[in-house]
């Protein structure tokens, strides 16, 4: 028992460096399956990796905001956008704003749709595809190459700012319909 006793202090003292159970528990040269069988039957020895495994990932994450912020006063400008948008609501990125009211209620469930599949970053299905290019059509959005018209660009401009590529691509999943 005390040998089990050793390799379990062993093991939290290295998940506190290392908090993952996979790695500190080979860093330790003891079986995952080990660990995994250690917490199953013993509640006390769970919580314990549990609160051991939080302190770490809060140790671990103090240390690379420092490599952050050191290679952010180095110069890396990288390093320094990563920060500010994530520490400062001044230089967080914005939304695009809901459509103006000098839409109509269709384009305006059709932004909503299109905004919707678009902040998922998943394909939209080809039924609901069809259906906003029917109504993008019906209100002239598209020029003949499956660009978008100046109709869209005016109505839709504070959709597409600071949004990257050209209008082609940004409507590249909906040609050859």
């Amino acid at each position: 028992m005390a040998r089990n006793s050793d390799d379990r202090s062993l093991f939290l003292r290295t998940l506190a460096e290392y908090p993952y159970i996979y790695y500190a528990a080979k860093k330790a040269g003891i079986s995952p399956a080990t660990i995994h069988r250690w917490m199953n039957s013993n509640p006390d020895f769970k919580k314990e990796v549990q609160k051991t495994k939080r302190e770490g990932l809060m140790n671990q994450n103090e240390k690379v905001e420092m490599v952050l912020v050191n290679s952010a006063l180095k110069g890396s400008m990288t390093a320094v956008k990563f920060y500010l948008t994530h520490n400062s609501k001044k230089y967080r990125p914005t939304r695009p704003a809901f459509p103006p009211p000098a839409i109509s209620a269709e384009e305006r469930e059709m932004y909503r749709v299109v905004y919707a599949w678009a902040v998922q970053n998943k394909p939209m299905p080809i039924e609901t595809r069809e259906r906003i290019m029917r109504a993008f059509k019906k209100h002239g959005y598209f020029d003949g190459t499956g660009g978008l018209t100046e109709v869209f660009k005016q109505k839709f401009g504070f959709f597409l700012e600071g949004e990257g590529g050209s209008e082609k691509e940004k409507t590249s999943d909906f040609n050859g319909m």
